[in-house]
C-alpha cells in the first residue's frame, strides 16, 4: 500500500545527533531532499554537501532552512555547501565526484534522490562479497517517499490539462504525505542505529520506515546484475576503462 496508507514506525524527532559526520544529498534544494537536507542540520550534522543544476534553488532553499526551519547558518555557512552537477551528464558527474572528494575525506550518509531498488540489491550483494571489511559496514537501502505533492506534481497539468491537475494535486495532498513524512523514511535509513543493529540491507521501505517486499521485477537479481553491467561498460566507455581509479 505504498502511499497510501502512512505507517509510524519512525518520528523525526527521534533522529540521533549526527555531530561529526558529512551528507552528500543529491537533489538537496527542492521538495524531499530540501526536507531531508534541513532535518540533517538541524541534528547537528557536520557538513551536508548538496549535488544539483540549479544553484539559485540552492539559494532560495538556504534562506528558507535559515527563516522557516529556523536553523543557524551564517552567510555562505560551510556547512552546507553546493556542488553543481547535471545527473544525466556522466562526466559532469565524475567532475561532480572530484569536487566533493577535494571537499571531504568521508562520506558517512549518501542519499540519492533519483534511484532505485535493483541498484540497491546489486551494490547490497557486492559489499557482501568484498574482501575489504569496511565494505561490511556500509548499508543500502532504498525508499519511497510516498504521494507527496511537491512542484514536479505540476506536471500532471502540463500533459492532462490545468482543471484535472488541480484535482489530481487535491488528491495527492488528502491521501499522500506531507513533505517531513516524505523525508522522514530516508532519515531513519541514513541515521537510526536500527539499521546496523538489525542489518537491514537492500531493502525497500514505505512511509514511514515500514519495509515492504518490492516488485516480482525488483527482486530480479540476474536483472540487477546486468543493468549494472551495461552501465558500467557505457560509463567506461566515456570515461576510460579505469575510470573507477579517479585518475
Amino acid at each position: 500500500m505504498s502511499g497510501i496508507f502512512t505507517y509510524h514506525n519512525f518520528s523525526l524527532q527521534d533522529t540521533p545527533y549526527l555531530e561529526g559526520q558529512v551528507a552528500v544529498v543529491t537533489g538537496g534544494q527542492a521538495g524531499i531532499g530540501k526536507e531531508i537536507t534541513a532535518q540533517l542540520l538541524l541534528h547537528g550534522i557536520e557538513k551536508v554537501i548538496v549535488v544539483a543544476r540549479d544553484e539559485n534553488k540552492f539559494k532560495t532553499a538556504y534562506d528558507e532552512w535559515r527563516v522557516r526551519k529556523g536553523i543557524e547558518l551564517t552567510q555562505d555557512d560551510s556547512r552546507v555547501t553546493f556542488v553543481k552537477c547535471d545527473l544525466g551528464d556522466i562526466e559532469d558527474v565524475y567532475a561532480a565526484a572530484k569536487k566533493i572528494k577535494e571537499q571531504t575525506e568521508y562520506i558517512h550518509i549518501l542519499i540519492c534522490n533519483a534511484a532505485n531498488i535493483l541498484f540497491a540489491k546489486e551494490l547490497t550483494r557486492r559489499l557482501q562479497e568484498d574482501d575489504d571489511p569496511g565494505a561490511k559496514k556500509v548499508y543500502v537501502n532504498s525508499f519511497s517517499p510516498g504521494n507527496v505533492v511537491t512542484q514536479q506534481w505540476q506536471g500532471w497539468s502540463e500533459h492532462l490539462g490545468r482543471v484535472v491537475g488541480v484535482v489530481i494535486r487535491g488528491l495527492g495532498r488528502w491521501l499522500g504525505q506531507s513533505v517531513e513524512e516524505g523525508a522522514a523514511t530516508a532519515v531513519y535509513l541514513a541515521t537510526s542505529p536500527e539499521v546496523s543493529e538489525r542489518g537491514i540491507r537492500g531493502g525497500y521501505f514505505v512511509p514511514i520506515a515500514k519495509g515492504e517486499e518490492p516488485t516480482r521485477l525488483a527482486r530480479d537479481g540476474d536483472l540487477a546484475r546486468e543493468v549494472w553491467d551495461w552501465i558500467d561498460d557505457r560509463v567506461a566507455q566515456m570515461l576510460g576503462e579505469n575510470w573507477q581509479s579517479g585518475k
